[in-house]
């Protein structure tokens, strides 16, 4: 009695899908909405997909930071040419072979840029 007097609303007829399974012919949106309208066509009437987007911010989030220690090294550079800026590879700074800073922040912002693409 208590649903049936209330003016119809969406969370009341609202489904929560989690982990579609994937499908090689169909994205995601395409596979909820062809099951929905295959078996529930009189009630189905749209759907929203939603992706969890942390990682994604994480490797916006930390290339930015390479970034800006690339921009860094670029003006120490200029700033005096005769001598290269390096940094060490390893944990912190502190271990780890000394490369040089500007073409190791190239390559990293380069391997973070492919990782953003295929995470996006």
């Amino acid at each position: 009695q208590f649903l049936a007097s209330l003016d119809r609303r969406p969370d009341q007829f609202t489904v929560l899908v989690r982990n579609v399974p994937p499908d090689p012919h169909e994205s995601v949106s395409e596979h909820v909405e062809h099951f929905f309208c295959v078996n529930h066509p009189d009630h189905y009437l749209l759907h929203q997909v939603v992706y969890n987007a942390n990682e994604l911010a994480k490797l916006v989030e930390k290339k930015k930071n390479m970034q800006n220690w690339y921009t860094y090294y670029q003006n120490k550079y200029e700033r005096n040419p005769s001598k290269k800026p390096t940094v060490k590879t390893g944990s912190f700074g502190l271990w780890g072979d000394r490369v040089d800073a500007i073409d190791y922040y190239t390559k990293e912002i380069e391997k973070l840029t492919e990782q953003e693409i295929a995470e996006r």
